[in-house]
């Protein structure tokens, strides 16, 4: 298999998931670090089929009662 193949279609998925936030033509600068935390947390809090309908964080932490701490 050629290297990429996969990570693309994944790549393409989050860049979808973030435009839900964040449009093109965004500008960054002027949005808060709390906003992007919050956007990437429910990111990360989204089931996924490839994932056999678990989040990105379940996997992760291979536990489905984790809590993550926050800094």
């Amino acid at each position: 298999m050629r290297q990429g193949f996969l990570e693309g279609g994944f790549n393409k998925k989050t860049n979808g998931l973030i435009r839900q936030f964040f449009p093109k033509q965004t500008q960054f600068k002027p949005i808060s670090d709390q906003k992007v935390q919050s956007v990437m947390e429910k990111i990360n809090n989204r089931w996924r089929k490839y994932l056999g309908m678990k989040t990105s964080n379940q996997v992760l932490f291979k536990d489905h009662s984790f809590v993550a701490l926050r800094s």
